[in-house]
């Protein structure tokens, strides 16, 4: 491979580990707001909330509540998961070793990163599939309560 390949392949993997890192920051900002919108949507669920007092509605509304309890929990966990990935790596830098040519020291700056963008790219799927399944849970949830609202109002049967 030619020098000017060479280069070319150590930019284009250096703008490809600035994209992880974006995504890394975007899947972590996502969480966040989901376990933000997620405690805000349980705080007005237990506001509104009342079962009633008798009938098959009633059934109906401890089943729902248990749904949605499960469906918030998983919510939470899920997300609480997608932020707890911490480990990270980085393209370390270190001082030449006296002596080596310019061309062997870009080489081995090119398999750092390649080594470190194949480990991110793997590290990468674990919080984003969290966060997905997460946003499943969630959804859970909000059908869950709109059902129990929904059944506050119906007559008791």
């Amino acid at each position: 491979m030619g020098d000017t390949a060479l280069l070319y392949l150590v930019s284009r993997l250096k703008d490809e580990l600035v994209l992880v890192h974006t995504s890394i920051s975007e899947t972590r900002s996502r969480a966040s707001q989901l376990l933000a919108v997620a405690g805000f949507v349980t705080v007005l669920a237990t506001l509104g909330a009342s079962i009633p007092s008798r009938g098959v509605t009633r059934v109906v509304s401890y089943a729902l509540a248990a749904v949605a309890l499960y469906a918030l929990v998983g919510t939470l966990w899920l997300t609480a998961q997608a932020l707890a990935v911490m480990s990270w790596e980085e393209v370390e830098v270190e001082a030449p070793a006296p002596g080596i040519t310019l061309r062997r020291l870009h080489e081995a700056h090119l398999s750092d990163l390649y080594r470190v963008r194949c480990s991110l790219s793997v590290r990468l799927t674990r919080p984003v599939g969290y966060l997905r399944d997460a946003y499943w849970y969630f959804l859970a949830t909000v059908v869950a309560i709109l059902a129990l609202v929904v059944l506050r109002f119906l007559p008791v049967i």
